[in-house]
């Protein structure tokens, strides 16, 4: 298998001009909230790697087991998440274990369970390489490899409902949204709608600003602030000032800066509108996203 790191598809979210842009052969999936995960098997090992290239096979032992099932020469790309839901409540327990040393984090599994591996797409089957393939195709290699165990499980398309009543059955059950893909689409040329619950947005910290009121010469960041790479002009742009952090997170912040006041940190915000300017209002922090790299997070002028 010659080895090419994917290059992972990248959603719009929901808006009646971006289902448009779908052909009208589309598949609707819940979307679940966890670690984007790409899995490797090749002639030597299995090897787990996130979005951000990351190798956290050492801290996932228990799922090589589950990969005998798995011909070799064959690359998946999927989320893992802590239950077959794959709640925003559960995502804190997974990242603790991406971010534990191996003996620890198979401590945790031992105490939270096992994450589980939640298939979407299959980029390479067998030594064949399917990248170019249109999803449809892709799909059906993936329904001929899977065979059901207690770690590893395909993402069952939500068959019988519009995009519309999709939406509010999968967020009624307290799931995060949807993800409604096109089904003609090559790997590299994917398209994925997302539409989420709450307005979020990845974005990258690169300082902070000064501590007012209680907080006022602490060793503590007050609001952060918060940039997108433009590709157009190669430049760094400034969208939002990011507030809502615990005590604990504006010391943590703080220490990073200090340490590195060059640092890029990703992080995931969520806001209740985009101003006309591309500034983003009411910007809260959720998490860090250690899973994505800076420039991911790209500026667009569309609002």
């Amino acid at each position: 298998m010659i080895l090419q790191y994917p290059k992972l598809a990248h959603p719009v979210d929901y808006s009646e001009a971006a289902i448009k842009t779908l052909s009208s052969d589309y598949r609707i999936e819940p979307k679940y909230d966890g670690i984007r995960l790409i899995t490797i098997k090749d002639n030597s090992d299995v090897r787990f790697l996130t979005r951000s290239q990351r190798d956290i096979t050492e801290k996932l032992q228990y799922l090589r087991d589950e990969f005998s099932v798995v011909p070799c020469n064959t690359l998946l790309d999927g989320e893992l998440t802590l239950s077959v839901d794959g709640k925003r409540e559960e995502l804190g327990n997974i990242q603790k274990v991406i971010g534990s040393t191996a003996a620890r984090a198979a401590k945790m599994i031992e105490e939270i369970g096992k994450p589980i591996f939640n298939v979407f797409d299959v980029l390479w089957y067998d030594g064949k390489p399917l990248q170019d393939e249109p999803l449809r195709r892709r799909l059906w290699d993936l329904e001929e490899l899977y065979m059901e165990t207690d770690s590893i499980r395909p993402i069952e398309e939500i068959h019988g409902l519009s995009i519309e009543e999709a939406f509010k059955k999968v967020t009624g059950n307290g799931s995060e949204g949807i993800v409604v893909k096109d089904l003609n689409r090559s790997y590299d040329g994917s398209l994925w709608v997302r539409w989420k619950s709450v307005n979020t947005i990845d974005i990258v910290v690169m300082g902070f600003n000064p501590p007012s009121g209680r907080y006022a010469g602490k060793p503590v960041v007050g609001s952060l602030q918060g940039f997108q790479f433009d590709p157009v002009s190669k430049s760094w742009i400034k969208v939002a000032n990011i507030y809502g952090l615990s005590d604990v997170e504006r010391a943590q912040f703080y220490e990073i800066f200090k340490q590195n006041p060059r640092t890029k940190i990703v992080v995931e915000a969520k806001y209740s509108h985009r101003f006309p300017s591309g500034r983003f209002r009411f910007c809260s922090f959720l998490r860090v996203r250690d899973d994505k790299i800076a420039l991911d997070c790209t500026y667009s002028s569309k609002k």
